[in-house]
This record gives structure tokens, sequence and C-alpha cells, in this order.
């Protein structure tokens, strides 16, 4: 039997310091000049391999305490599958990590190519199999953006964003993985990842410029 996992919108708000009433996303302009410069960076660069480290201890039961880069957060089961419902469980961090990590390149992009986006939210969806193979089957998500910009740069964002995200790349070559992304309202394409894409058409689409 398959289920959905519970959708979950994440809002990405950054707060303009500066007075004029500018249309676009709304950023840090100090910060903002983080990020182009970082890209420059990562574009000179060749392959470079980083690190994430993660340290889980139990509390209790199916209780955890994570703590990475100096953030502590804690895990639990709902009482139905033998936890205690201190704390969201693992898979909807999980889902909530790829959806964020995902909307985050989005803002990235937003950025590095000066487009005029206002606000962006996204809605995910992960399918999985409860009973027996025990494995996700496919993610969904909404992605919705507002602005005055035109679809065509839309979609060339919504393409980089793919392309520069470490989970939905790496997800991707598992799983189909759906992009439905709409401007003001409007559907205005919608895409899919997977692992019948090969690894020339990877190769190819992470070497656009911008990506």
């Amino acid at each position: 039997m398959m289920r959905c996992l519970s959708h979950f919108l994440i809002k990405r708000n950054l707060y303009l310091k500066s007075n004029h009433a500018k249309a676009g996303m709304k950023t840090i302009p100090e910060l903002k000049e983080v990020v182009l410069q970082r890209e420059q960076r990562r574009l000179a660069m060749g392959k470079d391999i980083g690190t994430i480290r993660a340290d889980v201890r139990n509390i209790e039961q199916l209780h955890f305490e994570a703590k990475c880069f100096g953030f502590s957060i804690d895990t639990d089961e709902p009482p139905e599958r033998g936890g205690t419902h201190t704390a969201l469980d693992p898979l909807g961090y999980f889902i909530i990590g790829a959806a964020s990590c995902f909307l985050t390149q989005v803002a990235r992009e937003i950025m590095i190519r000066n487009l005029n986006i206002d606000t962006m939210e996204i809605t995910a969806r992960a399918h999985y199999d409860v009973a027996r193979t025990r494995e996700f089957s496919d993610m969904i998500y909404d992605l919705r953006l507002t602005g005055n910009e035109t679809p065509e740069k839309t979609i060339e964002l919504l393409h980089a964003a793919e392309n520069r995200c470490f989970p939905h790349r790496t997800l991707s070559k598992a799983i189909p993985l759906t992009t439905n992304l709409s401007l003001n309202g409007t559907t205005i394409t919608s895409h899919t990842m997977g692992p019948s894409d090969s690894p020339v058409q990877r190769a190819q689409t992470a070497s656009t410029p911008g990506s």
C-alpha cells in the first residue's frame, strides 16, 4: 500500500536591509555578494570533495538527538510506530531537507541571474511503500514563484536549480523527481529527472553556464 508523506510547505523569507522599494526577491546586500563570489570560485575550481558530519545518539525508545554544524535537533516516531511523539520523524526531516535544499538553489540562481522573482514556495510529496519494498517510488515538487519575470527565464531557472542541488541530482539517479513550476499562479512547465537520464545527459546539463 502506498502512502504520501504530509505536505511540507517551506517558505524562504530573506530580509531587505536597504529601504528602497525594488521589485524582486528580498536579499541582504552583503550576503548576496557572498553568493556571487562563491559562485565565481565554484566555476573556477575543478572537482572538490566536501564532507557533512552528523552525530546521533539515542535518548529513549525511538527518540534521538542529532547534532550537525553546531545545531541540534530531535527526531522521534509517533505512538503508532512505537515512538513517544516528542519530535518530527526522520523521514519528515529527510523530505524537508531535500525540498529546502532545492529551494535554496532556486534562491541562489535568482541572485546569480538577477531575476525579477518576488516570492517562492515549494510543496514536496514523497510516495513510498510502507509494507514490502521499504523504499521511495517517486517525489513531486510543486514550485510556486511570483514576480515580473518571463516564463522562459523562469524555466531556465528551474533547470539550473535542478542541476546544482545535491539531493535532487542524487535522488534522481534512483527515483523520478518531478517539478511542477508555476509563475504568478499559472503552471508553465512540468519536468522530471530520473534514472533514465544517461550520465552523458547529466554531464551536459551540469555544465550548462549558470547551472
